[in-house]
Formats: C-alpha cells, sequence, structure tokens
C-alpha cells in the first residue's frame, strides 16, 4: 500500500462481508464502508469540485460517518483537517483562515458554532451536514447517493499531503502538522509490528476522533489489519464503556491514563477483565501514565498495559512498551521499528546513557513541517530530527523516560494547553494587570489549569468572573481550575515571571 485509501479499497476486495464498523448497534461492512466511502468521493468531485490539494474540515463527534469522509476526501486527493470538537468559534475561525476550508463536514450540533464562524470570516466554504436539510447546505444523505458513473480512482503518491493536524500552539496560535500519505502508513505499519495485532481483533473506540493518537491506533491501525472497530460517541457515561467490553467481546482497550486509573480504583472484580472478557492487551497514551497506575492495573487484572508516547507531528506515535519484551513502568518503552529517539542538549549534541536532555526523533513518520509557518518549522525540524521540546532520558537498555516538559505545556486528559494562549485571553480584561498559567497535578484530570493574577490598582474581581469571562474564548479544559490572586508576580532577573517559583505555591 502507498496511499492511504488503499487501506479500506484493499480490505473491500479481500474481506468484503467481514464487519469494519459498529456504531449503536449497527454493523457496517468493509464492502459497505468502501461503497459509502466512494460514493462521497464521486460527489464531493461533481457536486462540490473538491480537488486535489483542497482542505476538507472534519468536525464531528465520534460516528461512522467521520471514517467514511475522512477516507473519501483522500480518494480524491484532498487534505482532510480534524478539528478539535471542543473548541469554541472564536478558536476555529483561526483554523478556517489559515488553511482555508474549502468544505466543512459536520452535523446539527455544531450549528450555532457554523453560524458564528461564517459571520466571522470573509472565506465562504461548502457545508455538508447530517441533519435536516437546509438551503444552501449539502445533506450528507444525498452526498453518499451512488453515483450515477463508475468512478475511477485517481492514484495519490505517498509523497502527497494527506492531513493537517493543529495543535495548540506556544505564541497562542494553532499549528498545523502536516502529515504525508507515507508518514501514517509508516507509523501503522510500525505499530502493528510492535503491538503484534490479529485480524480477529476487536477495538473499542471512545476517544475523541480528532485526536491523532485516537484515529491512528483506534481506526487506521485496525482497518489495515482488516479487524473490527466498535464506536462509542464518548467515554461518558462510562457504563456504556463497560458494557460494550461485554457486549461486543473487546480484545484490545485503547484510552489514556485517568481511565486506567479510575478502573484501578473502581469495585471491579479483578477476574472481571481475564476471565469474563476476552480482552488481552490494553494501551494507553495521551498524557504520561503513573508507573504505580501501570504495574498495578497488570498485577490486579492480569492484562499487559503497553503505555506508549507520541505527538502530532510524528504521527502520531513515537515508541511503546513491548508487548513480548519486559515493560518498564514509567517508562514510554522503546521506539518504534523505522524510528530513531536520541537525548540532545542545549546544543544539540547527543548526551550520554540516563542524562536528561531533549527528546529528538527521526523517521518517516515525522511531518512536513507546519502549515504556513516557516520559522516555527525550522525551529522544530533540524538535520532531519524532530525537536518534540519534551526532556528525558534513556537507560542502558535503550528505555525512554521523560522527565519534564521543556515548554510549559499542560496536559489536561491528555489534551495540549499551552498557557500563553490562556494568559492571552487574561490580559484581554481591562481589570487584569499581570496573569500567569501553570499546571498543578490533579488525579483526575492529569493536570489542570491554574491562574495566578494580578489585578489593576483599586479593582476587584470576583474569580468566577475572571472564569466566566474565559468561557466564550477558550475550551472548556483550558479554562483555569483555579484563580489565585497576587500582589505582584515573582520575576526572575531578566523580568520574566518565575513560573518556577508559582509553582512552588501550589
Amino acid at each position: 500500500m502507498t496511499t492511504l485509501p488503499e487501506i479500506v479499497r484493499s480490505a473491500s476486495q479481500r474481506i468484503p462481508n467481514k464487519i469494519a464498523l459498529k456504531y449503536k448497534g449497527k454493523t457496517i461492512s468493509y464492502q459497505e464502508l468502501y461503497r459509502r466511502v466512494n460514493a462521497l468521493a464521486v460527489n464531493l468531485r461533481q457536486k462540490i469540485q473538491v480537488a486535489k490539494g483542497d482542505r476538507v474540515g472534519l468536525l464531528l463527534k465520534n460516528c461512522p460517518e467521520y471514517v467514511m469522509a475522512y477516507f473519501a476526501c483522500l480518494e480524491i486527493g484532498a487534505v482532510v483537517v480534524p478539528l478539535n470538537t471542543f473548541l469554541t468559534a472564536d478558536e476555529l475561525q483561526y483554523i478556517f483562515k489559515d488553511c482555508q476550508i474549502k468544505v466543512l463536514i459536520t452535523a446539527d450540533t455544531f450549528q450555532t458554532t457554523i453560524k458564528k464562524i461564517q459571520a466571522a470570516i470573509p472565506l465562504p466554504f461548502y457545508i455538508i451536514r447530517m441533519g435536516e436539510k437546509e438551503p444552501g447546505v449539502f445533506s450528507w444523505t444525498e452526498m453518499i447517493e451512488p453515483p450515477p458513473i463508475n468512478w475511477l480512482v485517481l492514484p495519490g503518491q505517498p509523497d502527497d499531503l494527506a492531513v493537517i493536524l493543529y495543535t495548540s500552539g506556544t505564541t497562542g496560535f494553532p499549528k498545523g502538522a502536516m502529515l504525508t500519505h507515507y508518514n501514517l502508513l509508516s507509523n501503522i505499519h510500525s505499530c502493528a509490528k510492535v503491538i503484534e495485532l490479529k485480524d480477529s481483533d476487536c477495538f473499542i473506540l471512545f476517544l475523541p476522533m480528532f485526536h491523532a493518537f485516537t484515529f491512528t491506533v483506534c481506526v487506521l491501525l485496525p482497518l489495515f489489519i482488516g479487524a473490527k472497530t466498535v464506536i462509542l460517541e464518548s467515554v461518558m457515561p462510562f457504563h456504556r464503556v463497560l458494557k460494550s467490553l461485554v457486549v461486543d467481546r473487546i480484545t484490545v482497550f485503547v484510552s489514556i491514563p485517568v481511565v486506567y486509573k479510575l478502573l484501578l480504583k473502581a469495585k471491579i472484580p479483578a477476574f472481571f477483565f481475564s476471565w469474563i472478557l476476552p480482552l488481552r492487551l490494553c494501551v494507553s497514551g495521551g498524557a504520561p501514565l503513573a508507573s504505580e497506575v501501570q504495574s498495578g492495573f497488570e498485577r490486579k487484572f492480569k492484562i499487559p498495559l503497553l503505555e506508549g508516547y507520541g505527538l502530532s507531528e510524528a504521527s502520531p506515535v513515537v515508541s511503546i512498551n513491548p508487548l513480548s519484551d519486559v515493560r518498564r513502568p514509567g517508562s514510554i518503552g522503546k521506539p518504534l521499528p523505522d524510528v530513531k529517539v536520541a537525548i540532545v542538549d542545549e546544543n544539540g549534541k547527543g548526551v550520554g546513557t540516563n542524562e536528561i536532555g531533549e527528546i529528538v526523533v527521526s523517521g518517516p513518520n515525522v511531518m512536513q513541517g507546519y502549515y504556513n509557518a516557516p520559522e516555527l518549522t525550522a525551529l522544530t525540524l533540524k538535520a532531519g530530527w524532530l525537536f518534540t521540546g519534551d526532556m528525558g532520558r534513556v537507560n542502558q537498555d535503550g528505555y525512554i523516560y521523560i522527565c519534564d516538559r521543556k515548554k510549559d505545556m499542560i496536559l489536561v486528559h491528555g489534551m495540549n494547553v499551552y498557557p500563553r494562549e490562556v494568559e492571552d485571553i487574561l490580559l484581554s480584561h481591562p481589570q487584569i494587570l499581570e496573569a500567569a498559567v501553570i499546571g498543578k497535578k490533579d488525579e483526575h484530570h492529569g493536570e489542570i489549569p491554574i491562574a495566578f493574577v494580578v489585578l489593576k490598582k483599586n479593582e476587584v474581581l470576583p474569580a468566577n468572573d475572571i472564569i466566566h469571562f474565559c468561557r466564550p474564548h477558550l475550551a472548556n479544559y483550558k479554562i483555569p481550575r483555579q484563580v489565585r490572586f497576587m500582589e505582584s508576580l515573582p520575576k526572575t532577573a531578566t523580568g520574566k515571571i518565575s513560573k518556577k517559583e508559582l509553582r512552588n505555591l501550589l
């Protein structure tokens, strides 16, 4: 396979009647999946004139239509732009303008957000929406109707741009990681080798599909090996997840650390996973997994829990604790096949075993750069290496350990929050003089944003008012959970706010 659409195209011929996806009790075979992918691809080309290189935004909650839209866009050479469903209209506007989205595929749920975006940006875009028919909007139903002519597949190239994944930026603006078909396919191949999956496996998907980790591991990977994925709209209510584990006979469970921590603490009998269920493998990603959770989970449930590490810029998986080798609690494992990891100092020179430095990555999974951001690309990609901004070390056996983050990024449920973005919103408040945001460890969220605020002279402002002020401008997970008022913020000798000192106050 050289391009991503070949995954479903090939499977539809090889295993046409096998179930690919299940959602709300209904199943979709590989043959039916590709039929709808093909129909949507033709209609995108014929009815909206979507051409190679055009950007198509996906603003949908978890559903089979997300998968169909993803592959249909790639089938005609368009570029998929997965959109974070937690973002506000203000935050989404920047992405629409930056990559000039031509078509948006969405649902009624986001109608209010879409109208705000349409009113704010001058660039028009087509809308395909699941839900009620509306003038000026293409309905999903009409877009998956069988086309009047047979579709001739347009062969793409491995180096064609496939996806632009937007992540929060240190400057306050999102940055779009450009990934090719080759980038993503290489990551799928490498993951399949290490995780030792079978075509008889059944995955469960309940994390957001727009997240790189979720889509690669829970969609692309199962489809690549000819397995089955059960899609849930979200992780809540959690009893639906537990019910699906039993009813759907899940064998591969993919989640984030907070879920494993909850499962470990919950009053679930130890034999529930290992005796009652066919579950044979659990994977954790999106945020660091505490060593006591990893070892405790395996000890209680007798099921391997593999911690991995990745970032959008690496398609996204970089390393994972191997299934057939020793798993080291607290470690993010070893690099995937064909992926190289090094630890370097501030000058980019390699450091010794167990010495701490910045984690850099090289391999076929590394992005082409950031869209519309050559200067930022040059700072991140150097001499074939991706500088991750994460600090870590490698032991004598080749296992990688993350020690800290070079940047001030906060991880809330595995979602990146950059303090600068939140601080800019706080400083736009007319009564706030200074603001600094740092992360505080939290057993339920991983981390939560804490704001330290200095008010202007003689001003009085309740903490709840500040939190309320942030809501229209920031996704919910980015909003400070606590506001602490200060007379002044600690500064370094050069006048910069000392976040180290602020962390000491937590």
